[in-house]
């Protein structure tokens, strides 16, 4: 698999990660991992605009449909297009894109919304709805990210990381498609790759710093 190099240096699917600042958040790994799963990708879907940033626009070339509840376009550019949607219900037929990404967004679904100009809601079960669909839209490869701790809401309301359990769920969902997970875990030094085990434990510290996360790669094209 291509290498691509990240704000830590070469990133590699799964491999330790190095020089990572402990002051950056997980889009520091997130992000790359993403860019190294799609970037052959004609075609992407963004679910929750987390690749709306020049950098990425800058890298990619391909075309990338950003998708969230707030219709986001902070960075316009030829070769994107911005559509306002909820991901439980997308407006896009069975297998219309090659590559889809959903990074640090699925643990806000069904949550309080209303910072992100959506809802306020209750129901973080309601997230499933949007693996089904963001899976339904993929011909070849999904890559989801998401805060992994115990499955708990936080106290802001805002998110609710998923959990030992939630992850399982997920990875059902997503058969018969070839899945990959790797985790991280962030201490003082910094992020370090990391096991399952972490789910044991809380996905935040100090209510602000997400401390653990789980990515996950699923090819459901042949």
């Amino acid at each position: 698999m291509q290498v691509l190099a990240g704000p830590g240096g070469p990133v590699q699917w799964g491999k330790p990660l190095r020089h990572f600042a402990p002051d950056k958040n997980e889009r520091c790994l997130e992000i790359p991992l993403a860019l190294l799963a799609v970037y052959r990708s004609p075609l992407i879907l963004d679910g929750g605009c987390a690749l709306n940033m020049k950098d990425a626009h800058d890298f990619l070339p391909s075309k990338i449909v950003h998708v969230n509840i707030s219709g986001e376009t902070a960075y316009q550019h030829p070769r994107r297009q911005y559509v306002s949607g909820d991901l439980r219900a997308l407006p896009f037929g069975d297998k219309s894109f090659p590559a889809v990404t959903c990074l640090s967004t699925l643990e806000h679904i069904g949550c309080d919304n209303r910072h992100y100009k959506g809802d306020l809601e209750t129901d973080p079960a309601s997230r499933w709805q949007a693996v089904e669909e963001l899976r339904r839209v993929a011909s070849d490869v999904v890559v989801f990210s998401m805060p992994y701790g115990l499955s708990e809401m936080h106290p802001s309301g805002r998110w609710h990381p998923f959990g030992m359990e939630d992850l399982s769920r997920m990875l059902t969902l997503l058969q018969p498609a070839t899945t990959t997970v790797a985790y991280y875990l962030r201490e003082p030094s910094g992020w370090r790759t990391a096991g399952p085990i972490i789910g044991q434990q809380r996905a935040w510290r100090d209510q602000k710093m997400v401390t653990g996360l789980a990515v996950v790669m699923a090819r459901v094209g042949p």
